[in-house]
């Protein structure tokens, strides 16, 4: 579990020790051809895959904290 804070440390995301990534290669595991998923393409390696996912979810927090109002007007910008 990871937990994004901002300068000030207001809690800005927590992210889950499982990725989604992992939870399809779970799933597709686990249920088989019987039960596709169908909405995501098949995952290249789990390992790229959820680096992939990590990656995102630290942009997805960069962009919270970088077009946050309190956090602008803070720094004048």
């Amino acid at each position: 579990m990871a937990v994004f804070l901002s300068e000030d440390d207001f809690e800005v995301a927590r992210y889950g020790d499982r990725t989604l990534a992992k939870y399809r290669t779970l799933a597709a595991e686990s249920l088989g051809e019987m039960c596709p998923i169908g909405v995501a393409p098949p995952e290249e390696s789990l390992l790229a895959a959820t680096m992939q996912d990590w990656l995102d979810e630290f942009e997805r927090v960069q962009l919270i904290l970088r077009t946050s109002s309190r956090l602008r007007k803070k720094h004048g910008d």
